[in-house]
């Protein structure tokens, strides 16, 4: 189905910048250039999978909001809720979530949260993408140097460690005090945008290597932020190249 939205004709449920890999620039120019603004890596290189959530999170890219599809009035899968799956603002640990709207774009960008379960991320995805279906949610604000969500965890944010910091785009994540924990990570930047994901089922390791070397990742303040357990731990680094 589509719908005038913005003056423009749009697939309410895809949209061609959420096509994700194999998108060609140029169907949609007005999100084009909002995303390959900061992210030039989507129009010199290729829109993929990390193009495409910056496309979800990008106002200048309704189509792949939540609201967007509102805008519809339904049809398809519908926006409704889903009697057989949870609440897409929490851990439910089934696949999917309630509403299939919000379902379809989180599950787009993060495909484990329909193969295998709805978690910790997944929730957070929605909060990002769904457009205000999620009221408050898991995801810390971005701005403070160290967060935690769960008030009986702080303890544990001294425990996240990330060296070297600033860093030239090679990041090292202490995580012995975490090994043999189900475990999922996340970068953030400035903007709020998710650039990096990464799930662990079975962390087996007292240190994480991340390579943030590639020109996608410019110079600037982030923030890793890791699930485990009940806890929600955020650290601020610097990359500086």
């Amino acid at each position: 189905p589509v719908c005038d939205e913005g003056g423009e004709v749009v697939d309410c449920y895809e949209g061609p910048a959420c096509d994700g890999p194999g998108y060609t620039i140029g169907n949609f120019p007005a999100c084009d250039d909002s995303v390959c603004s900061y992210d030039p890596f989507c129009c010199d290189i290729s829109w993929d999978s990390i193009c495409e959530g910056e496309a979800a999170a990008d106002p200048n890219c309704f189509e792949c909001t939540f609201a967007g599809i509102a805008a519809c009035g339904g049809g398809g899968n519908g926006g409704g809720p889903d009697d057989n799956d949870g609440d897409c603002c929490s851990a439910n640990g089934t696949p999917g979530c309630e509403y299939n709207d919000c379902e379809a774009i989180v599950c787009g960008i993060d495909p484990f949260c329909c193969d295998i379960s709805w978690d910790g991320i997944c929730a957070g995805e929605a909060e990002d993408f769904c457009g205000g279906l999620c009221n408050g949610g898991l995801m810390a604000e971005v701005g403070n140097e160290e967060e935690t969500i769960e008030d009986g965890n702080t303890e544990k944010v001294d425990n996240l460690v990330l060296f070297p910091n600033p860093s030239a785009g090679q990041i090292n994540i202490a995580v012995e005090d975490f090994m043999g924990e189900s475990v999922a990570m996340t970068i953030t930047n400035t903007m709020g945008q998710r650039v990096w994901i990464q799930r662990i089922d079975v962390l087996e390791t007292s240190r994480i290597a991340v390579d943030l070397t590639d020109s996608r990742y410019p110079s600037g303040v982030y923030y890793m932020t890791m699930y485990v357990n009940d806890a929600v731990l955020t650290k601020q680094f610097v990359l500086s190249k």
